[in-house]
């Protein structure tokens, strides 16, 4: 992160690159407790969309694979398609490497994918971490090839959502198109509804670019049958951030 924070800026104080359309922010805090902290106590602060780096240096040393996480469904965005493509470019560049596909989750940064903070965010972490947090975590295990790899597709993110507009909205729409179909395949309806969605909410979201996609109609969920009865109780967020159940929430 350190490094790609280097190169970029030289480039850009060089000539070599031109300006960034938009402010390219590097974070390293703690955790997502850092991210989600960052945002609360930031509102001000506007963000297109993030990538998280985490664990990324040591893959068969681990006999781990490289996970590209995307954003909730409730927050699917350009974003998402802009990583899967890079990764495919990296694969065919670099040549092929194992990588899966995993949905958001609370443990990591892009926790901040969450509409409650509302920044697409996309993630490359390996796993298992056999080694990572541990005494084993020595700089000899880094592969080089793999951090190379790595880097390449985090600094071309980078770059290229800092510098996106509306000419290369159709791109994107339709790497997003292609994806929904990749992942509505063998899928439950009721699943394939929710992925529909989410398609027009990344095509909307292209506007943001310079687009001209129409807004969504938002489905709305009938009340379960259990939320209507005497003395249900539902959690009502009282603070950014996972719901963690300690005393922080009305009821």
């Amino acid at each position: 992160i350190l490094y790609l924070a280097k190169l970029l800026g030289e480039a850009v104080r060089d000539g070599r690159l031109p300006r960034p359309r938009r402010t390219i922010r590097f974070m390293m805090g703690d955790e997502c407790w850092g991210s989600m902290g960052y945002l609360a106590c930031h509102p001000e602060k506007r963000h297109l969309c993030g990538i998280v780096a985490d664990m990324i240096g040591t893959e068969k040393g681990d006999n781990a694979v490289l996970s590209l996480r995307y954003d909730p469904l409730s927050n699917w965005s350009f974003a998402d398609a802009a990583l899967f493509a890079l990764a495919e470019i990296a694969g065919k560049e670099s040549g092929e490497f194992a990588a899966e596909e995993v949905y958001v989750d609370v443990g990591t940064d892009n926790i901040i994918a969450d509409p409650c903070f509302g920044v697409p965010t996309v993630a490359l972490v390996a796993s298992p971490t056999l080694s990572y947090h541990s005494s084993m975590d020595t700089p000899d295990r880094i592969e080089p090839a793999v951090l190379t790899r790595n880097a390449l597709i985090t600094g071309a993110y980078l770059w290229s959502m800092a510098n996106a507009d509306g000419q290369d909205c159709p791109y994107l729409a339709e790497l997003i198109r292609r994806q929904t179909a990749h992942r509505l395949e063998g899928t439950a309806p009721r699943r394939k509804e929710l992925l529909l969605q989410a398609q027009d909410r990344a095509l909307s979201g292209l506007n943001l670019l310079g687009g001209s996609y129409p807004a969504p109609e938002e489905a709305v969920e009938p009340m379960p049958d259990y939320a209507k009865a005497t003395g249900s109780r539902i959690p009502v967020r009282k603070v950014l951030g996972v719901l963690n159940l300690n005393g922080e929430y009305n009821g």
